[in-house]
C-alpha cells in the first residue's frame, strides 16, 4: 500500500494522509488523498480507489447545475 501511495503522489502535485487509530477507537483507519492541481480531495479505503478526477467532475457538474438553475 505504501509503495502504491508513493507512486500516486509522484505522478503530480499530490499528497496522501493515512491515519490509524484515535483516542477511544483503536480500529480507526482513514486515507485522505488530495490533488493540489485540481484542488480536490477524496477519502478512500484503499489507494486503488483514488479517482479525484471523477470527484472533481461531479463537484463541477453540481456547481454548473446550480448556476444554470439560478440564471435561467
Amino acid at each position: 500500500m505504501i509503495e502504491a501511495a508513493k507512486k500516486w503522489v509522484k505522478e503530480g502535485r499530490r499528497g496522501i494522509e493515512i491515519k490509524i487509530g484515535e483516542p477511544g477507537n483503536k480500529e480507526y483507519f482513514s486515507i485522505w488523498a488530495f490533488d493540489y492541481d485540481l484542488m480536490e480531495g477524496q477519502r478512500v479505503k484503499s489507494i486503488e480507489e483514488i479517482d479525484i478526477e471523477a470527484v472533481k467532475e461531479k463537484a463541477d457538474r453540481k456547481k454548473y447545475e446550480s448556476l444554470k438553475a439560478k440564471f435561467e
